[in-house]
């Protein structure tokens, strides 16, 4: 009774830990909330059933990758490509120093997001992953990719981010303050 009360309280904690993310990740990949959701269940039903201590420390990077290939799986069964849009809108609840700052910040953040948007598929899920904290083997464990592929992805999306006229306004904004 104690390994079933134990590992329900791991579930538990993962979904906390990794809903949030996870439903913003796999909305981004199906450009679909409802979708999402089901891909986010799937996962973590699938978390329900792996033996216990098989993840050895793994377990984010397993949640997105079951997340990344059921949302694959159900976009090729409905021919929809759409993409990926949005960032981990997981906030910790807290109070708010300067509404005008607050805004700012979600304009920039927004002007950002617009600008990853007009990557390619592949180095837009790349720089999202990186920026939500995973680290290159991480990513390639997720997507599948090789390290060093991840790896360039990530590069010529800052690259081409660099020279977007979003984010070079934004740049531009910030010298202009100092």
């Amino acid at each position: 009774m104690d390994d079933t009360v134990s590992r329900q309280e791991s579930v538990l904690a993962a979904l906390e830990q990794f809903e949030g993310c996870l439903l913003v990740y796999a909305r981004r990949l199906t450009g679909d909330e409802n979708l999402a959701r089901d891909v986010v269940q799937h996962a973590f039903l699938q978390l329900c059933r792996q033996p216990p201590g098989e993840l050895n420390g793994r377990l984010g990077s397993w949640l997105y990758t079951v997340c990344r290939h059921r949302a694959i799986d159900l976009k090729r069964s409905s021919c929809r490509l759409a993409p990926l849009d949005g960032a981990c809108g997981h906030e910790a609840p807290g109070r708010e120093a300067d509404p005008a700052d607050s805004s700012e910040t979600r304009d920039a953040a927004d002007q950002v997001r617009r600008a990853i948007a007009t990557l390619p598929e592949k180095q837009q899920e790349a720089v999202n992953l990186w920026a939500e904290g995973f680290a290159y083997r991480e990513i390639s464990e997720i997507t599948g990719a090789s390290e060093n592929y991840v790896r360039v992805l990530v590069h010529r999306a800052m690259q081409a981010l660099r020279e977007h006229p979003l984010v070079r306004g934004l740049m531009d904004d910030e010298r202009m303050v100092r």
